[in-house]
């Protein structure tokens, strides 16, 4: 029974991988858009401005993506005070199955120098349309979120997975907690 599995998982990475293989650059036209898009939402009953990075493209290979999103909020309508934290989050969509535990660590290199991050917590996972699709997440204090999207080069490792921010990348990130800056 084990060779016919194995056999059959072969077969199905032999003859799906093709279809489903990209550029090194490209991902997939079903999923979220690598470039990350910000978003800025004004709720008049709680009087609460909402700030959002939306999947920013960060790693991928053949069966998995992964990318990272920023959310922050401040009182009223202009940013009077930067907000204590950033909610930093990280989404991954796999072909073959979870990719990361409950508990993550993430480390970062800020132009070279090491920035610990802690552990990031697994909130989510599930499947969809046939991806294992797993949503990582927790606050950063706002100083050391700065530190982050100041950097010249910023490199992070979630668990095993090993990325460096392009230029374009750290812009995006940097645009984002412009709209969180007081001044």
């Amino acid at each position: 029974m084990l060779k016919l599995r194995q056999l059959l998982l072969a077969l199905t990475l032999t003859l799906v991988l093709p279809v489903l293989s990209f550029g090194q650059s490209d991902f997939p036209s079903s999923f979220p858009d690598p470039d990350g898009k910000i978003e800025t939402k004004y709720d008049r009953f709680e009087d609460k401005t909402s700030v959002s990075l939306r999947f920013l493209g960060v790693a991928h290979d053949d069966v998995h993506w992964l990318y990272v999103s920023a959310d922050s909020k401040y009182d009223g309508q202009l940013a009077r005070k930067h907000p204590a934290s950033v909610t930093l989050s990280f989404q991954s969509i796999s072909l073959l199955g979870y990719s990361y535990p409950s508990l993550c660590r993430l480390d970062a290199l800020v132009d070279g120098k090491p920035v610990p991050l802690g552990n990031f917590t697994r909130l989510d996972g599930q499947i969809m349309l046939g991806k294992y699709v797993e949503i990582i997440a927790r606050q950063v204090d706002y100083d050391t979120f700065v530190r982050l999207v100041k950097a010249r080069t910023l490199e992070m490792r979630l668990e095993k997975t090993e990325f460096e921010f392009t230029d374009k990348q750290i812009g995006k990130l940097l645009a984002f907690a412009n709209l969180l800056w007081v001044g």
